[in-house]
């Protein structure tokens, strides 16, 4: 009879573990269905480096600004769970023994379902009460499978997903796309002090500041309709820029290069390192073109060579969509020697603006499953 009982009780306690009225097995089974954004934070702020490439993408600094609104959460000492609610005000949840470390920092909180909700105001609480939980929306499901469990994470309706952590942060998105590995990205020299490359053209147009070049963006994209690669290397007296474009078109090329040289002579066929290229001479700087086999040739780099040893960043993936690099500190010096020749000193401003005090900068594209994924890598 006794043992009987015993068991009656054994299951009553599993019972009560299960369903809604049991500890909920992740904080989204708390928190309310209509938050903004749920955020997943370490106990220790992020690393500098962190926290600028997050603000790298789209969306970043607008989570940086809810992980600084609710610093008070880390107080915690754990990982904590961060909800904005619909009203815009923050909630947080976390898996404490004891909450004396909110009462020491004057928190208001309360248990649900195994979870320690807190706030700074019992208002908030109050407001963050719901029948409907955030892991029931259609959305979470999906964001939270693409934002990871390391690191600091975030999701939002939409859906969007972010994670970051050592110098690094992503965001996924619903994207379709193709990723492989680009033939053209063989044929940048190892020495290119920036770099990129995409399956689009037009995509290359905003890969390195061309602005005051004199190169109409949309000549640029319809010299690489299928893709291509643009890199930049050291040189004199001025640095050299290369564009190798899948199928490119001939005529598109003639059309750049009398844009960067409206008044010089007409190219002259010429062997340059084993490539046939039409020569512009230009002064102190000329410049070459043509047709290479399927990749079209667009340079002013008399050293110019296809194959052989290749740029190869740490961190890239080997099918991408699209990707950009840059060794700061390598093309920033390149680009000093530009503007001191060309005048183009708002190049340096822009560029300093975007990569001062980095060593290298790295993003690239990637797709899987109906999600689309920007990675930026910092060093």
């Amino acid at each position: 009879m006794i043992r009987g009982a015993v068991l009656v009780f054994a299951v009553a306690l599993l019972a009560t573990g299960c369903g809604s009225g049991g500890n909920a097995p992740s904080a989204a089974d708390v928190a309310p269905a209509n938050a903004r954004a749920l955020l997943s934070l370490p106990p220790q702020p992020e690393q500098r480096l962190t926290r600028r490439a997050l603000r790298y993408l789209p969306g970043g600094a607008a989570v940086l600004a809810l992980v600084d609104r609710g610093a008070w959460s880390r107080a915690a000492g754990s990982r904590v769970q961060l909800a904005e609610l619909a009203d815009g005000r923050l909630v947080a949840y976390a898996q404490l023994k004891d909450a004396k470390r909110l009462d020491a920092a004057g928190l208001v909180h309360e248990r649900v379902r195994g979870w320690t909700v807190f706030a700074p105001t019992k208002s908030t609480l109050d407001e963050a009460r719901s029948k409907r939980p955030l892991s029931d929306t259609a959305w979470f499901g999906p964001a939270s499978a693409a934002a990871g469990t390391s690191g600091l994470t975030a999701v939002a309706p939409g859906w969007r997903a972010y994670e970051a952590a050592d110098g690094g942060a992503r965001r996924s998105t619903h994207g379709r796309g193709h990723d492989a590995p680009q033939p053209l990205t063989r044929d940048i020299p190892p020495d290119a002090v920036a770099a990129a490359s995409s399956t689009h053209g037009a995509e290359l147009v905003h890969a390195l500041p061309l602005a005051g070049l004199g190169v109409r963006p949309s000549d640029l994209a319809a010299a690489a309709p299928r893709g291509g690669v643009l890199y930049a290397r050291p040189g004199a007296p001025i640095p050299s820029i290369t564009v190798l474009a899948q199928d490119g078109d001939v005529v598109v090329a003639r059309r750049v290069v009398h844009e960067l040289a409206p008044g010089a002579a007409s190219g002259v066929r010429e062997d340059v390192n084993g490539l046939p290229l039409e020569h512009v001479a230009t002064g102190p700087v000329d410049l070459l073109y043509g047709r290479v086999g399927r990749t079209l040739v667009v340079t002013n780099d008399p050293q110019i060579k296809l194959g052989g040893e290749h740029l190869e960043p740490d961190g890239l993936p080997g099918s991408t969509s699209s990707w950009r690099y840059v060794d700061v500190a390598r093309a920033r010096n390149a680009l000093t020697a530009l503007t001191l020749i060309g005048g183009t000193g708002s190049l340096l401003r822009r560029f300093d603006a975007e990569f001062a005090g980095l060593s290298t900068f790295l993003t690239f594209t990637t797709h899987e499953r109906g999600r689309q994924t920007v990675t930026v890598v910092l060093t």
